[in-house]
């Protein structure tokens, strides 16, 4: 608890007091990737819709929490997550040749940079429909403009 406090900290001190995320994503991966690690010696004797079951409660959870606060970052770390995402496809898929791109493919998946562009644009649209709460209305500006192109407001 207080390693993960004093992270914080750090984070909030960072130079020209912006956040930065490269520790907090280095742990995430390092914790992914020794899970990976496991499920990688013992993925022979298990199915792949056990494996898949396995690698998303396990492993993919570390980074889905809060997605949207760090997608405005930096695209490196999304380059270490999906490092370890090809990893765990190609573990449950048994390939070694392949691709990333294929791998997404015949999971019928996304990387994470896409999954939180997906994410964002789903948060986007709940806030102009009003179907979020009226505290998340305020974190996006809307401006209204006297002729109609697509859409009745636009986001500034």
């Amino acid at each position: 608890m207080l390693y993960s406090l004093l992270q914080i900290a750090t984070i909030s001190c960072s130079e020209n007091a912006k956040f930065r995320f490269k520790n907090h994503v280095s742990n995430l991966c390092k914790k992914a990737s020794q899970k990976l690690h496991a499920l990688a010696r013992v993925s022979k004797y298990m199915e792949r819709s056990k494996l898949e079951l396995t690698l998303t409660s396990f492993v993919m959870p570390h980074f889905n929490y809060c997605p949207l606060v760090w997608i405005f970052y930096d695209r490196k770390p999304y380059k270490k997550i999906n490092k370890i995402h090809e990893r765990a496809l190609r573990i449950i898929h048994k390939v070694i040749t392949s691709n990333f791109e294929g791998l997404l493919i015949k999971s019928n998946s996304v990387s994470f940079r896409q999954r939180d562009l997906q994410l964002l644009l789903i948060e986007i649209y709940k806030i102009i429909s009003n179907f979020n709460p009226s505290c998340m209305a305020e974190v996006v500006v809307t401006n209204f403009v006297p002729y109609n192109l697509c859409a009745i407001t636009n986001l500034v």
